[in-house]
C-alpha cells in the first residue's frame, strides 16, 4: 500500500506543477496531498483517479 500511496502522491504533485500551473513548492512539498483529499472530499477516490487517468497515468497492480 505504501508503495501505491507514494505513487499516487507523486501523480498528484506532478499533475498540480504541470498540468494545473502550480509553483515548484508543490514538488517539494512533504505533505501527502492523498491524505488532504481523502480528510476533506468525500468522492476523493473518484477526482484522484480522474485527475490521473484524464493526464495520462495509470495506476497497476502491485
Amino acid at each position: 500500500m505504501a508503495f501505491n500511496t507514494n505513487r499516487i502522491n507523486g501523480y498528484l504533485r506532478s499533475i498540480g506543477f504541470q498540468v494545473l500551473g502550480f509553483s515548484e513548492e508543490l514538488l517539494k512539498s512533504t505533505t501527502s496531498l492523498l491524505d488532504e483529499l481523502r480528510s476533506s472530499n468525500p468522492e476523493w477516490l473518484e477526482t484522484i483517479l480522474r485527475f490521473i487517468y484524464n493526464s495520462g497515468g495509470f495506476l497497476g497492480v502491485v
